[in-house]
């Protein structure tokens, strides 16, 4: 250890200290290599009384999601895992004891927040901890029962400490100075010098006051103005909407329908190219949409390009779309397969056109025909054309008869699609993960529900 005593740390005394710069210099000292040595911030802070060698608080990991409780001292710092009481009343807020700790707690108890930290360009060896009971105690890992007590073992911590305790008594000693009491003490003696009322002292106060209470509320009145002007604006603007959308719905065309589909196992070279103009498609559509309900936020009615449509149909569009560009992200990785075990099927219209997909698999299921992906074309939902989808299940359940799976089918279901599977008999099961015992929810399409799909889809269609 270098027992060369720390520099001397000046700090000007007029200089203002906000609650704002004490956390972060409190998460500075926190974040030196010989404590948490990686980035942190500061939740919370008790700094005791200005003569003491004392900070206690909360701080949490600037990238994973958890919370410790600290203690900094003049040599030292100690921290350990923060432990919600019992009796908070928030249901997200779980114990963490030494009876069994709550790892999910654990992990989720502080999500949402974040903090960008830069750290100057000083390099740490820092301990990778994997084991998601375990976290970081400098340049190691240690379980969450376990305190991390670190000492300040060269100069650059201890004169960091030194600075953050001056800064402390700097902070309370400001605090001090507003304090009611003293303030109130300050004017009774002025009451006294210059013999005044109370009441008259309070009125000169408020004399003085009035100009600024004057603009605060002409400012609040030009905001309240410029407010209902806008309100007015906006209502104008969906009396017009709402005219032009029942033009819109007197012209409107029928629903397109999508002609008959040929199933053919497709190449890599037809994979990138139709999974690269899927995910360019789609992905300028959620931009525009996003950009258009961004920019009428309060109204019903959204103008679209030359349509009107309504927020609700038109956010829902932008998540089946959202949802298409991950599917076919999907199918983008559908380039190394095994012949005859794993293929990708595009069904295609008269043209050549693909309008739909799957994928099959063949290490999620031995009964049934896995499918890895399925998906529509991105456009036939911006142009609301019906009839992929129980095309593509009905030449599924084709594939799966001739793997030898009697037309079963097992695959996971994004949460937009849960009510088209089982409108065409899919039934939800939770399984248990093989390797980690995890549960995982499949949807599994049954040898009777396949062949009652298919009876009534050949029955309304022309496919059989």
């Amino acid at each position: 250890m270098n027992n060369k005593p720390p520099m001397e740390v000046k700090i000007n005394p007029n200089t203002m200290v906000s609650e704002a710069q004490m956390k972060l210099a409190i998460a500075q000292t926190l974040s030196l290599p010989f404590a948490y040595n990686s980035p942190v911030v500061v939740l919370d802070f008790d700094l005791g009384d200005s003569n003491g060698e004392k900070i206690t608080g909360r701080f949490k990991d600037a990238i994973r999601s958890r919370v410790f409780s600290f203690e900094i001292n003049r040599k030292s710092v100690v921290y350990k895992p923060f432990v919600a009481r019992p009796f908070v009343a928030r249901p997200f807020v779980a114990r963490i004891d030494s009876t069994g700790l709550n790892v999910e707690a654990w992990e989720d108890f502080s999500a949402g927040y974040s903090y960008r930290f830069d750290t100057g360009g000083v390099k740490r060896k820092k301990a990778q901890c994997v084991k998601p009971t375990s976290y970081n105690c400098g340049s190691i890992c240690i379980n969450i029962n376990k305190n991390c007590s670190a000492n300040a073992d060269d100069e650059l911590s201890e004169e960091r400490i030194d600075k953050l305790l001056k800064l402390k008594k700097l902070y309370l000693d400001q605090l001090n100075s507003l304090n009611p009491d003293k303030e109130r003490e300050r004017e009774a003696k002025l009451l006294k010098k210059y013999k005044v009322t109370t009441l008259a002292l309070r009125g000169v106060r408020e004399k003085q006051r009035e100009p600024e209470k004057q603009k605060e509320l002409e400012r609040q009145k030009e905001l309240e103005r410029q407010k209902e002007l806008e309100k007015q604006k906006q209502l104008e603007k969906q009396k017009q909407l709402e005219k032009q959308l029942e033009k819109q719905k007197q012209q409107q065309s029928p629903v397109r329908k999508v002609g008959k589909l040929t199933p053919s196992i497709a190449s890599v070279k037809e994979i990138k190219k139709t999974a690269k103009e899927w995910i360019n498609k789609s992905s300028k559509y959620v931009d525009s949409t996003g950009e258009a309900l961004k920019q009428s936020p309060y109204g019903k009615l959204i103008k679209y390009g030359n349509e009107v449509i309504e927020r609700d149909v038109l956010e829902a569009k932008k998540d089946l779309v959202d949802d298409s560009n991950g599917v076919a992200e999907g199918l983008a990785w559908a380039t190394e397969v095994e012949a005859g075990l794993q293929d990708a099927f595009f069904l295609k219209d008269e043209s050549g056109k693909t309008q739909g997909f799957f994928t099959t698999g063949n290490d999620k299921s031995k009964e049934s025909m896995y499918i890895e992906f399925l998906g529509t074309n991105p456009s036939n939902i911006i142009t609301n054309t019906k009839g992929v989808g129980k095309q593509i299940i009905y030449h599924a359940i084709q594939e799966s008869v001739k793997r030898g799976f009697k037309g079963k089918i097992k695959l996971e279901s994004l949460e937009s699609a849960v009510p088209f599977y089982e409108s065409v008999g899919f039934k939800k099961r939770i399984e248990k993960g093989a390797k980690y015992g995890y549960e995982l929810e499949y949807f599994h399409l049954s040898e009777k529900s396949a062949k009652a799909f298919v009876k009534e889809y050949e029955k309304k269609t022309n496919l059989g």
